[in-house]
């Protein structure tokens, strides 16, 4: 996980279920170590670090490119890998060296950075996948923030699982080469939606079920209000009537002229 959700009380709580992590994290979040951080530290140099454990949980600080604080609880301190170093060119002075280029030495980093950034990857990759079609909108409000982040993240999760679930296979009735992300969301909210028409829909089919005799189903034209409102049927040819008559039963104002009888047909 990156450091927003990193701490010393969710790494407790995922341990006590059986859970391993691991993880960046500020030095100023409650329960880091104090003898980790800056101001005790000091100035690291690059491939230095120190740590702490205190039950499975392992703090680490250690320099690389920069200063890494980390918690984890899937390695045991201690234990040190190398990371390979980079091909770096020799032309100091701005003479060009007979060999070209030399390899550098590779810097010793504590097993919790490695196994963080071999790992990384899958949360980048969840990160991509959940931010391509993103429901719901950025807010300032924390709880907010979450509940639109767990809703994208459990529509990752299912289509992963659908996917991985068949092996690759795009499921029946998909007519495409391949089944990608936006087809999954696009079936999930034809699902979710299933047939449900909203106000509009079923104003629609309360017309087309009434339509053969009105009268019979109480649909009649009375005075709805005293203040005149737009004519639904005139609305829809594009016309502007108003008018204080109508159905109660359509709930919609209409003229006392052909309105009526046209708009229940």
């Amino acid at each position: 996980m990156d450091s927003f959700f990193t701490s010393v009380p969710l790494l407790q709580r995922l341990l006590q279920d059986g859970l391993y992590a691991c993880g960046p994290t500020h030095p100023a979040r409650k329960g880091y170590p104090e003898v980790l951080r800056p101001r005790n530290v000091g100035k690291l140099s690059q491939g230095e670090f120190y740590q702490c454990q205190r039950g499975n949980l392992v703090a680490t600080v250690t320099r690389d490119v920069k200063v890494i604080n980390c918690l984890s609880t899937n390695s045991a301190p201690g234990i040190v890998g190398i990371s390979p170093g980079k091909q770096q060119s020799d032309t100091e002075g701005g003479g060009d060296s007979d060999s070209g280029d030399s390899s550098g030495f590779g810097l010793p980093r504590p097993l919790p950075v490695l196994l963080y950034q071999e790992n990384m990857r899958g949360v980048d990759l969840c990160d991509q996948l959940r931010e391509c079609y993103l429901v719901g909108r950025p807010c300032k409000k924390w709880w907010r923030y979450f509940l639109w982040f767990y809703i994208n993240l459990c529509i990752v999760d299912a289509y992963i699982i659908q996917r991985e679930s068949r092996g690759g296979t795009p499921p029946t009735g998909f007519n495409g080469k391949q089944f990608t992300q936006r087809h999954f969301r696009v079936r999930l909210a034809q699902q979710l939606i299933g047939d449900y028409q909203g106000a509009r829909g079923m104003e629609r089919a309360a017309r087309k079920r009434h339509a053969d005799s009105p009268i019979e189903y109480g649909h009649r034209l009375e005075r709805m209000s005293e203040r005149s409102r737009r004519c639904r049927n005139c609305t829809n040819k594009g016309l502007r009537h108003e008018s204080v008559f109508g159905c109660k039963i359509c709930n919609v104002h209409l003229c006392r002229g052909g309105c009526f009888s046209e708009f229940h047909k």
